[in-house]
């Protein structure tokens, strides 16, 4: 395992009190725990941190989260908005974090990220900092079925191809496409202090073990996790 003693690493957990479509989603309590102190805890347990922010509008910690009230930094107003981006936030954070220490490496985990494991944060920083030029890493896997074939729903109800040339072409001959699993962003520090933007040529796919992982949008995905979590698949 690579040694990062010599590089400052920090990671930032942006937890914003607001969320509409699950409401309380960051401090919601799953499988006996705040959603986002199970976050916490799982980067703790990895001892590469020097320190571990929890970036958030939440001007009172609950009891539930009262053991980790030193984790928690208010971010600024204008910041915990549905508009605000994660770069925004990030960019905030980091500047925040270089006024505290010298860090060299950001990680930016999300407060529903139940799915990696403690080995998946050293193996993604291992490659993360073996490509130089690279300004960030994010979680990825494969679309469940492959989006070359597909399918477009019209108001009359029937079907059509989004892509009619791809009608027969075979799914193993399909290209293999990713998407961003929402789970934790690694990020030079610089990078985000500058604010660079994702996927333009300067960000790799990390892809994660397991296949039980999706970003946590809406009350059918909290449901899942929990059922995943009951099942023994998340612990």
């Amino acid at each position: 395992m690579q040694n990062f003693r010599d590089d400052g690493i920090a990671a930032v957990i942006p937890a914003r009190a607001g969320s509409k479509r699950i409401p309380n989603k960051n401090f919601r309590v799953i499988d006996g725990q705040p959603a986002v102190a199970r976050i916490i805890d799982k980067l703790v347990s990895t001892n590469l941190f020097d320190q571990i922010i929890v970036s958030t509008d939440l001007k009172k910690i609950p009891d539930t989260l009262k053991k980790y009230k030193d984790y928690f930094h208010l971010r600024a107003g204008n910041l915990s908005d549905d508009q605000t981006s994660l770069v925004e936030v990030m960019a905030f954070e980091a500047n925040r974090l270089a006024s505290m220490g010298s860090y060299k490496y950001v990680l930016c985990a999300l407060p529903t990220a139940f799915a990696f494991s403690k080995d998946e944060i050293f193996q993604s920083l291992s490659y993360f900092t073996v490509n130089k030029k690279a300004d960030y890493t994010t979680c990825i896997k494969t679309f469940e079925s492959n989006i070359e074939r597909a399918l477009i729903k019209r108001e009359s109800g029937d079907l059509k191809m989004k892509v009619p040339k791809h009608f027969f072409k075979r799914s193993q001959d399909c290209e293999k496409l990713y998407h961003d699993v929402g789970q934790f962003y690694w990020g030079k520090a610089a990078a985000w202090q500058s604010r660079k933007p994702f996927f333009s040529g300067n960000t790799l796919g990390f892809e994660l073990a397991s296949r039980f992982v999706f970003d946590i949008d809406e009350p059918n995905d909290w449901v899942m996790a929990e059922q995943l979590f009951e099942c023994g698949l998340w612990r």
